[in-house]
């Protein structure tokens, strides 16, 4: 029995209307009613009660629907599994990254592994860390270059301390010419980075018991440079995100120090891929491809 068809039924008897599965699967719905009238003939069991309500299934349906469900879920699992395969046989990394080092680090790093290495493709996602973390334990994404953070269940390679700085607007630094304490940053105006999803922010400031007034503004990292610049509030940057900062602000080190420990990770399926092992030592063998800013 074809596999497509029995997902067409299935969605047919979830929606009650055979119009709205013919238009989302594409068919007419005499082309609709002539398929069910085939799976129905097929299998010697009537499937469908048709009525001015639509559709709805026998009671022979309900029994059978466990094992249609069954039927759809492994024919999706084995094309799933078919297309890994695929990707592993083409050698074909699926690499993810914060914007930071996606823009400093990655064009060196593929640059040069591709050197040696050029069977090997490049399949970038640019995204946040819970996002990345999903894909990798979704299997989605091979590897990911980001920051550590206990609570996910990955392997870790660690590369770099990035270090992590007070962005002030210009006027402000003369308060803390050297350094600026994390505990001054309580009760005044914060913009979140990272669209207010900075987790390495969130963990540094609640470590300190630290409660600044964050801005209900969601922004990418450039722009919080220039909501800074603007005077709407402070925030906390990673030197790789500051890098290259052409804003009017101040970067002042944090007191205490704090980083973030960049480094890659990966699910129990990538981690032994030759070509993901081969992908690690380089990058741990070539630090000058990743290098540390403002430390």
């Amino acid at each position: 029995m074809d596999t497509k068809k029995v997902e067409i039924l299935l969605n047919a008897l979830e929606t009650g209307s055979l119009l709205k599965t013919s238009e989302k699967y594409g068919y007419t719905p005499s082309g609709l009613v002539h398929m069910m009238n085939a799976i129905e003939k097929e299998m010697d069991v009537k499937l469908l009660e048709r009525g001015h309500y639509g559709i709805r299934p026998t009671a022979e349906f309900n029994r059978l629907k466990p094992y249609f469900q069954d039927m759809v879920r492994l024919d999706k699992k084995l094309h799933e599994e078919v297309e890994n395969s695929k990707l592993a046989d083409r050698k074909q990394i699926r690499l993810g990254a914060y914007t930071s080092i996606a823009k400093h680090w990655l064009p060196g790093i593929i640059k040069e592994f591709n050197k040696g290495n050029a069977d090997i493709t490049f399949h970038i996602k640019v995204d946040s860390m819970p996002e990345l973390y999903k894909a990798l334990e979704e299997q989605s994404l091979d590897l990911c270059l980001l920051s550590y953070f206990s609570k996910y269940k990955c392997s870790f390679h660690p590369i770099a301390r990035d270090y992590l700085y007070a962005v002030v607007p210009r006027n402000e630094a003369q308060n803390n010419p050297e350094a600026y304490p994390i505990k001054a940053m309580d009760k005044v105006p914060f913009i979140m980075p990272s669209y207010n999803q900075d987790e390495d922010v969130r963990y540094l400031l609640e470590k300190y018991h630290v409660q600044p007034e964050i801005k209900a503004i969601a922004v990418d990292d450039p722009v919080v440079l220039s909501m800074v610049s603007y005077g709407i509030g402070v925030s906390i940057l990673s030197g790789l995100v500051i890098a290259g900062n052409r804003e009017d602000v101040s970067v002042i080190p944090l007191s205490p120090p704090s980083y973030r420990q960049i480094g890659m990770a990966t699910n129990k399926n990538s981690q032994e891929q030759p070509h993901i092992k081969k992908l690690i030592k380089f990058i741990k063998n070539n630090p000058q491809l990743t290098p540390v800013y403002y430390q």
